[in-house]
């Protein structure tokens, strides 16, 4: 796919095709990002930046801009995700994109709970639930239902937190998408787990990790094997811990 986008972006270049030469070299971004090669993604994503701007073309900008604010947050880089996905934001707006304004509220909302700016996150997780709502779209509800979540829990609101994941949760499981049921669940045991709750948020992982066992995604147990060996050595009981963990570390490799 790579190579298809580059060949496609060299055509176009060619022949002077300014929009479709930045839509290649967007894709050219998105699979070089991919493939974790960082610098030559950001290099492809700027330069198709410009041409968006140069043609005028609001929403392929504001996509690109949103790409922008994701590659930056992959690469740590806090303050400058938050500015593209702010910079995103009125352009989706003024495109009519919906979807993609709700994107990049939760986008922005994320950024800021990474900060620990946990009330403008919810400000924002707020506002892109309200649109994912309007527009029916319930795995992407359900996202921001967990972001809400996960916002509270590190609150101390347990209560409120579960609220919205058992929400979270029920949409996940009304879409029949069984990896978000099984991310939800592991983020359930997290919210549940604390003195005298150990067993419960034990069943909420034990519930996690069968699903990717049954889908065959191995890597994607590791995290689960972790938080239930967290648990067993939060009650003491340090050979089940032990075995958990090392149930672990090899999907981590």
């Amino acid at each position: 796919a790579l190579e298809q986008y580059r060949l496609s972006a060299n055509l176009y270049k060619e022949i002077g095709d300014i929009g479709n030469y930045a839509s290649s070299l967007l894709g050219v971004g998105a699979m070089l990002e991919h493939l974790d090669e960082t610098d030559a993604a950001l290099d492809a994503y700027l330069r198709a930046l410009a041409m968006f701007r140069e043609v005028g073309h609001k929403l392929l900008e504001a996509r690109t801009l949103n790409n922008l604010g994701v590659l930056y947050e992959r690469l740590g880089d806090k303050q400058k995700a938050l500015e593209y996905h702010e910079l995103a934001l009125p352009l989706r707006k003024i495109a009519g994109d919906r979807y993609g304004e709700s994107n990049s509220l939760n986008s922005i909302g994320s950024v800021y709970l990474d900060l620990g700016e946990r009330s403008k996150a919810i400000d924002y997780f707020n506002r892109a639930l309200a649109i994912r709502i309007e527009i029916d779209n319930k795995k992407a509800q359900s996202i921001t239902l967990s972001n809400l979540g996960r916002t509270y829990e590190e609150l101390g609101e347990r209560e409120k937190a579960l609220e919205y994941l058992e929400r979270a949760l029920a949409l996940r499981k009304e879409v029949g998408d069984r990896g978000g049921v099984a991310t939800v669940l592991n983020n359930i045991g997290m919210a549940t787990s604390g003195p005298g709750n150990e067993k419960k948020a034990i069943e909420y992982f034990e519930q996690s990790l069968a699903i990717p066992t049954e889908l065959g995604l191995e890597n994607r147990k590791a995290t689960v094997l972790d938080n239930i060996g967290t648990v067993y050595s939060e009650l003491n009981e340090f050979e089940k811990a032990l075995t958990y963990y090392r149930r672990a570390l090899p999907l981590y490799r």
